[in-house]
């Protein structure tokens, strides 16, 4: 089976990848799980050096400014080994065990696990080399000990070297330049010396502005995939909340915690993250701010993250629609949607009752409702399915970078110490 292939795609553009899951199990699966968590997306490059590498993949990063980037990594856990199916562990802040098995040198566009010098101290960090720096590899002479997990597709190596040449203070970008998303595809179904190395623990963000046709957003879940068209232009607010929430990652990892054959699939709660969580439907994103990608204003998310009501467009709530959920009171969707399988115009905000549902996207294809139709048909105990369905990641595309975003997003450290809000939403009846 051929390699998985990554997409990097960054506000300065898109790049491709080949991971070597055939040469480096341990590392190549460390990776695909974090990028799959959603673990990469709305962080920054913190450290770019031109004729040398291009430095990502810490979670203070997420403040392109952090004075701490560069330091951190992922929380210990476990992942699972894709080729060989056991379980691999994170450690001591991160941390996987080294895996120096593969003679793949430190060549311009090889990916390359960043550490700290010491054995066993890489994690979510890695950089892109832009030049031949085979002082790095493991197998030479020297302290420097960084395996090569990957490589740049041809046609991504510009890309790389032109991030590598951007004017920087002290390497760190002057312009950020922040991760969109990280988004795998091949997987099938189952699953330098002390002055040049790579210094792994030792302004606001970019705006998508709409390129004229509405964007797509891209569900990848564990059932398979899901593309669907967002109304940007009927529905501004709810479609930029949407957007706002999949580019930084929110949605992935979690799980489908409802579904009604011949009624609806919701989606959306961050409990889920535990796909037998009590408190799945009751949660939201924390409040904050995000830009209206149409209006150009900045949008409030309050009162345990919802949005203001945004009840202006007459699209009914028909099959394949996306929809917003709220507890059926005013002001009250912030994150959780749902994929319409039948036609359920008593949930439409225009019609008598309580019900009070804004569409803000349709599936665009009889394929993507096939599957949509498939997930609510599956076996449930208490609506919530029995085997979990996970999204794996959301991304969108169809849109272009443009001027810079008034909202910071909270810094790693913050954002472990934040609980979901927690509130019922009264799912569509």
């Amino acid at each position: 089976m051929p390699n998985p292939i990554i997409t990097f795609n960054t506000t300065m553009g898109e790049l491709k990848a080949e991971i070597f899951l055939d040469r480096v199990p341990r590392t190549a699966s460390n990776f695909i799980d974090l990028a799959q968590s959603g673990f990469y997306n709305g962080l920054h490059f913190h450290r770019v050096i031109p004729g040398f590498m291009n430095q990502f993949g810490c979670p203070k990063s997420r403040d392109p400014k952090s004075r701490a980037a560069g330091t951190g990594g992922p929380k210990d856990g476990t992942f699972k080994n894709l080729k060989s199916g056991a379980t691999e562990t994170r450690t001591r802040g991160g941390n996987i065990k080294d895996e120096n098995i593969d003679k793949t040198s430190n060549a311009p566009g090889t990916l390359s696990m960043a550490n700290t010098g010491q054995p066993n101290s890489g994690g979510s960090q890695f950089f892109m080399n832009v030049a031949n720096n085979k002082n790095l590899d493991w197998f030479s002479p020297g302290a420097s000990k960084h395996p090569v997990f990957g490589k740049l597709t041809d046609d991504s190596m510009a890309l790389a070297v032109k991030i590598s040449k951007v004017r920087t203070q002290n390497d760190n970008p002057v312009q950020p330049i922040k991760m969109i998303s990280v988004s795998v595809t091949g997987l099938g179904g189952g699953g330098a010396s002390a002055a040049a190395q790579p210094a792994a623990l030792a302004a606001p963000a970019a705006v998508a502005r709409p390129s004229g046709a509405n964007p797509i957003a891209k569900f990848t879940t564990s059932m398979g995939s899901m593309e669907a068209e967002i109304y940007l232009d009927r529905v501004p607010r709810t479609a930029s909340n949407f957007i706002d929430l999949a580019q930084s990652g929110f949605f992935n990892g979690l799980h489908f915690h409802r579904v009604i054959p011949g009624f609806m699939n919701q989606f959306g709660c961050p409990y889920s993250k535990d796909p037998n969580s009590r408190n799945a439907g009751t949660g939201g994103p924390d409040d904050g701010t995000f830009p209206n990608l149409v209006t150009g204003g900045v949008e409030t998310r309050s009162n345990g993250g919802n949005i203001k009501d945004e009840n202006i467009d007459r699209t009914s709530n028909s099959p394949g629609t996306l929809s917003m959920a709220n507890t059926g009171e005013k002001n009250s969707g912030g994150s959780q949607l749902f994929l319409n399988v039948a036609k359920n115009a008593n949930l439409d905000w225009f019609t008598p009752g309580e019900s009070k549902h804004p569409v803000f996207g349709k599936l665009r294809t009889k394929e993507d409702f096939a599957l949509a139709v498939k997930i609510s048909q599956v076996k449930t105990r208490d609506d919530n399915p029995m085997v979990p369905i996970k999204m794996l990641s959301v991304t969108v595309s169809g849109l272009k970078a443009a001027e810079k975003s008034p909202e910071k997003r909270p810094s790693e450290a913050e954002a472990d110490d934040d609980e979901p809000s927690k509130k019922k939403l009264k799912s569509p009846e």
